[in-house]
């Protein structure tokens, strides 16, 4: 029940292997290849949140995101949660925990390092954030960076823009990477 910290070397190396695996896929795209499952998707949460977040912050963020974008069609999508590694020391943590299990219990979980965060682009910003982090937005480099892990940035979608739960104790933001089945085939996913 907790998230894998994964060290930068690693995620270097999968970004390579993804790269080079990723003209393969395009031939097979470009050869007619029809993918069945290609409706099943790699979906990557980004979750920041302060101390005092409880379940109902994370529920609030997650309705918001069910109504933006029509989740019920993803019930069948791989979801990965991301998280900063220094957060899962604190109250929220354990909160954002007993919620997955509640909600999302099939949902892996990644723990990323402020550090890895730090210069990260993202579609929204707060003056606050980026003198804090070096970012714009914690959930949303959260989402890119775990999503960069597992894929090519050519295959990631932003969905979602950071949301705040009505509590204002949790932020969400939401990315897609490319079928999961095309990810797998490739060796990303095992």
């Amino acid at each position: 029940a907790s998230c894998v910290r994964r060290p930068i070397a690693s995620v270097a190396m999968e970004r390579g292997r993804a790269a080079r695996q990723h003209a393969g896929m395009e031939r097979r795209k470009a050869g007619g290849a029809v993918d069945m499952e290609r409706s099943m998707m790699l979906w990557v949460a980004g979750w920041g949140f302060r101390s005092g977040a409880d379940r109902s912050s994370f529920a609030s963020c997650w309705e918001q995101a069910h109504q933006q974008l029509d989740l019920a069609s993803s019930k069948s999508a791989h979801w990965t949660f991301a998280v900063l590694d220094s957060r899962v020391s604190k109250p929220g943590w354990q909160q954002l925990l007993a919620w997955k299990s509640d909600n999302m219990p099939f949902a892996d979980c990644v723990q990323i390092a402020e550090s890895d965060i730090s210069k990260t682009e993202t579609p929204t910003s707060s003056a606050r954030l980026e003198q804090r982090f070096g970012t714009g937005s914690v959930c949303e480099a959260l989402a890119w960076q775990a999503a960069l892990q597992r894929a090519d940035q050519r295959e990631v979608q932003w969905m979602l823009p950071r949301i705040v739960s009505a509590d204002r104790q949790a932020t969400l933001a939401v990315v897609r990477i490319g079928s999961l089945s095309e990810l797998q085939e490739s060796g990303v996913l095992s």
